[in-house]
């Protein structure tokens, strides 16, 4: 790894670490506790740092690899689209099938349930569908300029998806509602406003390139404190009393977008000055996991998705009980990434 993408190679690896823990603790932790003043911090503090940086360290590392090309883009938006698809279906409907078998659940409407999570946009479907998009803008010059425009404008047009909806004939409104703006039933991001986000971290990389690193971690750090404190001001000017994690930040504007930038920019520049003192087998560790991270996703939500539909999603965990589980899958997960990668190796498959 360059030691001048070290830094931004080991967020990626605590991002995943962050995510796996965000992922069963929305699932299984007791209601009273997600709608409480403590889960709402826990997910203030912790959701609103890793789904931002991590779609932008995508944009960030498809520059830096030598991704951003049609060909490659769209191969790796196909299978990020297929994968999408797939968890979907194995993490919570072939369980609860399963477990009807058994006699362990009694889920109804199982097709009803298949269609509904195979729809839903997560993570790595978004991912699938934004690589698509990024095509087309292949053919624009690489100024970082350009980028953080259009960055900029996407998340200014997160604020009038539901107003482009009534212009549209209600075919294309009902898919633009799916993919862009996201149904009251689909919150998990939609393409408005986190594609921004992957244009951000594209003209972050395209300033890494003709900035140099000095000064590239130098704007991170100010400009990175001017946005936040910014968006801090405007989160709290305009954000409701009964602001939801679930349904406002997933489909948010510019009043949390300024906030989450102002995060993204300042892991980065503070995971340049902190990370790399990390120790080695840590950093081995992370680098791993952050160079697989399409195996330890997958993993982390077989396990998450099997054990919460197995119990029949009974939200009764405490805080405690779900960073004790998160631990456990996390490691269950890097396991399988670390005995995939070593058959990889030693096979010479995939």
């Amino acid at each position: 790894m360059n030691k001048r993408l070290e830094s931004m190679d080991l967020l990626r690896g605590i991002c995943l670490v962050l995510m796996v823990f965000i992922n069963f603790f929305d699932e299984i932790a007791e209601v009273s506790i997600l709608t409480s003043k403590k889960g709402f911090y826990i997910d203030f503090f912790i959701t609103s740092m890793v789904p931002n940086t991590f779609i932008a360290l995508m944009g960030f590392f498809l520059i830096i690899s030598g991704s951003f090309c049609v060909t490659k883009l769209m191969a790796k938006g196909a299978q990020l689209l297929v994968l999408g698809f797939v968890i979907n279906l194995l993490r919570y409907p072939l369980p609860q099938f399963v477990g009807n078998k058994l006699g362990l659940t009694e889920y109804g409407g199982l097709a009803k349930n298949a269609v509904y999570h195979l729809l839903m946009i997560d993570i790595y479907s978004f991912a699938g569908y934004a690589l698509l998009a990024l095509m087309p803008l292949t053919l624009l010059p690489l100024a970082s300029k350009l980028y953080f425009f259009l960055s900029a404008l996407v998340l200014t047009f997160a604020g009038y998806g539901e107003k482009l909806l009534s212009l549209m004939p209600d075919f294309f409104a009902d898919i633009f509602a799916y993919i862009v703006v996201g149904t009251p039933q689909n919150v998990y991001f939609p393409f408005f406003p986190w594609f921004s986000y992957l244009l951000f971290g594209i003209a972050l990389a395209l300033l890494y390139r003709e900035r140099g690193r000095e000064e590239f971690f130098r704007f991170l750090l100010v400009g990175g404190s001017v946005v936040f404190f910014t968006g801090l001001y405007v989160f709290v000017l305009n954000q409701p009393k009964d602001f939801s994690m679930l349904n406002d930040f997933y489909k948010h504007d510019y009043s949390v977008g300024l906030l989450l930038f102002g995060n993204t920019m300042l892991l980065l520049a503070l995971s340049e000055k902190i990370l790399p003192l990390l120790p080695q087998v840590v950093k081995n560790w992370l680098s791993l996991t952050s160079r697989h991270i399409i195996t330890l996703y997958f993993s982390s939500w077989m396990f998450t998705g099997w054990f919460v539909t197995l119990r029949g999603s009974v939200n009764d965990f405490s805080i405690s009980d779900c960073l004790l589980g998160a631990g456990i899958i996390y490691l269950l997960s890097a396991g399988v990434v670390h005995i995939a990668a070593k058959f990889k190796n030693e096979q010479g498959l995939f």
